[in-house]
């Protein structure tokens, strides 16, 4: 009897153990978008995120890489967490969007690992395929996030607001939002957008306005892993309750799960 319990007693200490062991490792944040670096250029992403993901009550750490010559984590740190929530702010040159190696480190990540990721950035293509256009097997925007058609900088929403929606079928279907230009500053760079034509995924978010109407994020389960890829800043959707929405259907998506409640009754 005594045996017996005392097996009990260490079951339920060893439940308690990974049941928290999985809350700490849901999501690692990687800081790119240079607010550090370069404090007078470039907006801070993480001011409207954090408060979204606080709200939310997602477990997470974050990363700031402050010199932007410099890599993220690698694959195997991010393999410890079931979301890498890459954001790139308004960084658009030089390639310190994503390092080659932060290209590589992430579809480790993605292919061994089985790894999730969120990358958030509107000018990724620019900065690292700016012939793009027609993205081939072998490129890490084929192979990692499922893209195979782009049209870049179809909008342009400066100083303004635009009007989204979440596309049917998509995680974050029927979900309107309207995007701010946080980043139109003494630098006038402006929020853009480009356009998903052909993706290997779904396509995820729609822009209603301004015209033309077309697709600016997309979301696709390779069978392996599970990548969204926007160009629609998440830190730009203006209002806080549609920032969490979208945030929480992204990321229960990406964990297979429908929403923060169910993902902590899971662990």
């Amino acid at each position: 009897m005594k045996n017996l319990l005392h097996l009990f007693t260490l079951s339920i200490i060893f439940l308690m153990m990974t049941a928290n062991v999985g809350i700490a490792q849901q999501i690692i944040c990687v800081d790119r978008d240079g607010s550090s670096q370069y404090p007078d250029d470039y907006t801070d992403d993480w001011q409207y995120l954090q408060p979204a993901l606080d709200a939310l009550g997602y477990t997470y750490d974050y990363v700031e890489v402050t010199d932007l010559a410099n890599d993220g984590p690698d694959g195997a740190t991010m393999a410890l967490y079931n979301i890498a929530f890459w954001f790139t702010g308004e960084v658009w040159s030089d390639g310190e969007t994503l390092t080659d190696n932060d290209e590589y480190e992430i579809l480790l990540y993605l292919t061994l690992y089985g790894g999730n990721l969120l990358l958030s950035s509107q000018d990724f293509l620019y900065d690292k395929y700016p012939d793009a256009g027609i993205l081939y097997p072998g490129e890490f925007p084929h192979d990692g996030l499922g893209l195979t058609d782009v049209v870049q900088d179809v909008w342009n929403i400066e100083p303004d607001t635009g009007n989204v929606m979440g596309v049917d079928g998509s995680c974050i279907a029927g979900v309107p939002f309207a995007v701010l230009d946080i980043y139109t500053g003494l630098d006038d760079d402006g929020l853009y957008i480009d356009e998903i034509v052909g993706t290997l995924g779904d396509n995820m978010m729609e822009v209603v306005n301004p015209e033309p109407i077309g697709c600016g994020a997309t979301q696709w389960n390779s069978g392996t892993f599970r990548t969204i890829f926007s160009t629609v800043s998440y830190a730009a959707i203006r209002d806080l309750d549609k920032r969490k929405e979208v945030l929480d259907k992204s990321i229960a998506w990406l964990l297979g799960t429908t929403g923060t409640v169910l993902v902590k009754m899971e662990q």
